[in-house]
């Protein structure tokens, strides 16, 4: 496991006490604009010089901006007209921090990253929420989200049942604009496709049954897709062989064919 390495940066923290300001007649708002303009500048004129102008800035010198003793001692206006330094109303103290923080889709993010080894990505994700649910309390705000190899499988794997359904769908369609009848469809494609049913199901099953099955390392997608092939092969197999002869049995019964051609039987309805 391997975390996002965060390397802290030494930084000075500058904490606002409202009571305090408060009392001074001073605002959190006003506290900040001066602070502000010492420490990173605020435009006060303009000097222009031919036909350019350059902006005129009021801050601290560099020396004076990394020195803590003189932060505290920085005087602020009251409006009382009195000047008080910015440690009677502020909390100034050194302190770490984050170098750098990273964000995606405007919130900040912290990756932490995992490898799968000797079982499947798709059950160590699911023990890996239900133990997060169970044992960890995030503050209010923060989130997981499961990314990487897991993310594209389940993309492929939502992919894969709409483009299915899609099929199937389609294939009724056709099926039953072509024969009239899906009692028809259905005699003719027991005759007619039984052996290039079971010779697609074997060739497909068999070329990726060794990655069902084995596994390893760098086939973390693979396998649950060639898992998913195998079960449809044999689904669909059993499908032809078993349900659709019920169906034919039971809706079949007022067909019979009254010619084959080399395209294939004919059947009318009795």
């Amino acid at each position: 496991v391997h975390s996002e390495q965060i390397v802290p940066a030494p930084q000075i923290s500058i904490k606002i006490d409202r009571t305090m300001a408060a009392r001074y007649g001073l605002s959190a708002g006003k506290l900040a604009r001066t602070l502000e303009t010492a420490f990173k500048g605020s435009v006060v004129s303009q000097v222009v010089e031919g036909q350019r102008a350059f902006d005129v800035c009021v801050l601290y010198g560099e020396k004076y901006r990394n020195n803590i003793e003189v932060i505290r001692s920085t005087l602020i206006d009251t409006p009382g007209g009195a000047t008080i330094p910015l440690s009677a109303v502020a909390r100034v103290e050194t302190s770490t921090g984050p170098s750098s923080i990273n964000h995606e889709n405007t919130s900040r993010r912290v990756v932490v990253q995992a490898n799968v080894a000797g079982r499947d990505l798709g059950g160590t994700i699911k023990d890996i929420r239900e133990k997060i649910s169970r044992e960890v309390k995030l503050p209010e705000g923060y989130y997981v989200v499961y990314g990487g190899q897991f993310e594209a499988q389940e993309e492929a794997t939502t992919r894969l049942f709409w483009l299915g359904l899609l099929a199937l769908v389609g294939m009724t369609v056709l099926l039953a604009l072509a024969f009239k009848s899906m009692r028809a469809a259905v005699l003719i494609s027991c005759m007619d496709r039984l052996s290039p049913v079971l010779m697609t199901a074997l060739t497909a099953s068999c070329g990726v049954l060794p990655i069902a099955i084995l596994g390893g390392a760098g086939r973390e997608l693979e396998q649950p897709l060639a898992v998913v092939i195998v079960g449809g092969m044999v689904s669909s197999t059993c499908l032809t062989l078993f349900v659709i002869p019920a169906l034919l049995r039971l809706y079949g019964a007022d067909l019979s064919p009254i010619k084959r051609t080399p395209s294939g039987s004919e059947f009318v309805m009795q």
